[in-house]
């Protein structure tokens, strides 16, 4: 077995390994408080362009999903239970792929007969 690495060669990767979440997350991070802060125009998405017609589902995902998502974003961000977000993230993308595929609209070409 191996010793595990001193603490004086991970303090370098550790900060570099820092920088780096910060430098891409803190990017991905901003839109999703957007969410949380402009919750009526995120609730005016969810019905249009989702096509969620139930209000109380709509508002449902409009209120839970922003929230949701800034709390994996902070808990990626900060290096805490980076795994379980990142389960997590994956777990909400895949849901949201899913219902976005369930509920497409049927867009058909009409054949036109000359």
């Amino acid at each position: 077995m191996t010793p595990p690495p001193s603490s004086e060669k991970r303090r370098p990767l550790d900060f570099v390994a820092l920088l780096a979440r910060v430098a891409v997350g803190r990017p991905v991070h901003i839109p999703r408080v957007s969410k949380v802060r402009h919750g009526a125009e995120f609730l005016g998405f969810v019905r249009q362009q989702l096509l969620v017609t139930d209000p109380s589902l709509s508002s449902l995902i409009a209120t839970a999903a922003p929230w949701l998502e800034v709390l994996y974003g902070l808990l990626l961000l900060t290096g805490l239970a980076r795994d379980a977000a990142a389960l997590l993230a994956r777990w909400w993308l895949g849901c949201v792929f899913i219902f976005m595929g369930l509920h497409k609209p049927c867009r058909t070409r009409s054949i036109s007969s000359n």
